[in-house]
């Protein structure tokens, strides 16, 4: 990883959003295996908050504080506020940031 980015993901998604992801020449080599969180593998999705504390705890294992942690989504309900109440920081994709606009 480069200059003390490690990515990871936290994704809603069904097993075959990783199939999805390879046709279209992405590999899951983008994201450390534990900074990512495929919701099929857990049965709990997010807006549940046990996923930003199963990354969290991850993280701390790395020894990244919650603090320096960002999640980025696009959707303020899913993504952005559990984020925020975990205490990352958080920053929302949309066609309209002034109208719709993330966190920190």
């Amino acid at each position: 990883m480069s200059a003390g980015f490690l990515p990871g993901t936290a994704s809603n998604s069904q097993p075959y959003t990783l199939c999805e992801l390879d046709a279209a020449g992405l590999s899951l080599d983008l994201f450390m295996p534990e900074l990512a969180f495929w919701s099929f593998t857990h049965g709990f999705s997010k807006p549940d908050p046990h996923v930003c504390r199963l990354l969290g705890s991850r993280l701390q294992f790395l020894g990244i504080p919650v603090e320096a942690t960002l999640m980025i989504g696009d959707r303020r309900d899913i993504d952005i506020e559990p984020a925020l109440v975990q205490g990352w920081q958080a920053s929302q994709l949309t066609a309209t940031p002034d109208v719709h606009p993330g966190g920190d």
